[in-house]
C-alpha cells in the first residue's frame, strides 16, 4: 500500500476518534503513521493537518470551555514545550515510546478505578500541563495528562471535549514554530500534511453525529478503550524497538 494512502487512512481514524472523545488524534495517528513514516514527521505532520479543522471546532466549542482549568493547565504546557525539544534530541525513540505507554495505562487506570486528582489541588494541574507541554513535542502524545486533569472536575462530557480542543489549539500554534526551528518541517512532513487535510475533516464532521448520539456512560467507556488500547500499542512498539 502506497505510504500516503496509509497516512490519510490514518489520519481520517485518529480524527474520528478526537471527534467523538475530544482526545486521541495524536494516540491513534501517529501510532498508525509511524509504521510507514518517522515518528518527527508523523507528528508534525498530523499537527499541521489538524490544526486548522481544531482552531474550527474549538472557537464553536469555546462556551462550553472550563476557564479555569485552561488556566492552570495551559502555563506549564507552554514551559513543558521547548522543554521536550531539548529531552527528544537526548532520549532514544524506544525510552520515549516506553514513557508514552506508562502514562496512557495510568490515564486509563485512575478513570477506570475512579482515582482523581484533588480538586483544590492547582499545583497538580501545574505539572499535568508541563508533562503534557513535554509530551506535545517528543511524542506528540500530550492528551492524557490533560485527561486526567479534567477528570478531576468532572466535566460533562460536551464540556470536556471542549476544554481540551481550546487547551489543544494554544499547543499545535506554539509547538508548530519549535518544530520549524528545530528543522523538524520536512518534504515528508508537509507531504503527509496535505494528503491529510480532507480525511481529517471527514473524521471529524462524521464523529461529531456520532458524539450527539452518545449518552455519558458510553463516552466514558470509549475514552478507557482508546487509553488502554493506545498505552498498550506504545508498550508494544517499544518492547520491539
Amino acid at each position: 500500500m502506497n505510504w500516503l494512502i496509509w497516512v490519510a487512512a490514518a489520519m481520517f481514524v485518529g480524527s474520528l476518534a478526537q471527534s467523538i472523545t475530544g482526545f486521541g488524534f495524536s494516540l491513534v495517528a501517529v501510532s498508525l503513521m509511524t509504521v510507514v513514516i518517522s515518528p518527527t514527521n508523523a507528528i508534525v505532520g498530523q499537527t499541521l493537518a489538524s490544526l486548522p479543522i481544531t482552531i474550527i471546532v474549538a472557537r464553536k466549542l469555546w462556551p462550553l470551555a472550563d476557564r479555569v482549568a485552561i488556566r492552570q493547565l495551559l502555563p506549564g504546557s507552554i514551559i513543558g514545550m521547548p522543554l521536550g525539544l531539548v529531552i527528544a534530541a537526548r532520549v532514544s525513540d524506544k525510552s520515549l515510546r516506553f514513557a508514552v505507554g506508562i502514562a496512557v495505562i495510568f490515564a486509563a487506570v485512575s478513570i477506570a478505578t475512579g482515582w482523581r486528582l484533588p480538586k483544590t489541588n492547582r499545583y497538580a494541574e501545574y505539572f499535568g500541563g508541563l508533562v503534557s507541554g513535554v509530551l506535545a513535542t517528543t511524542t506528540g502524545t500530550n492528551g492524557p495528562p490533560l485527561v486526567i486533569s479534567l477528570a478531576a472536575r468532572d466535566l460533562a462530557p460536551a464540556a470536556f471535549r471542549a476544554t481540551l480542543q481550546a487547551l489543544f489549539v494554544v499547543s499545535s500554534v506554539i509547538s508548530l514554530p519549535l518544530f520549524a526551528i528545530a528543522g523538524s518541517v520536512t518534504k515528508v512532513s508537509l507531504q503527509t500534511a496535505a494528503i491529510s487535510f480532507l480525511p481529517t475533516v471527514a473524521g471529524r464532521v462524521i464523529g461529531e453525529r456520532v458524539f450527539d448520539r452518545l449518552d455519558v456512560q458510553t463516552f466514558r467507556r470509549i475514552v478507557l478503550a482508546m487509553l488502554f488500547l493506545a498505552g498498550g500499542v506504545a508498550l508494544a512498539k517499544a518492547s520491539v524497538s
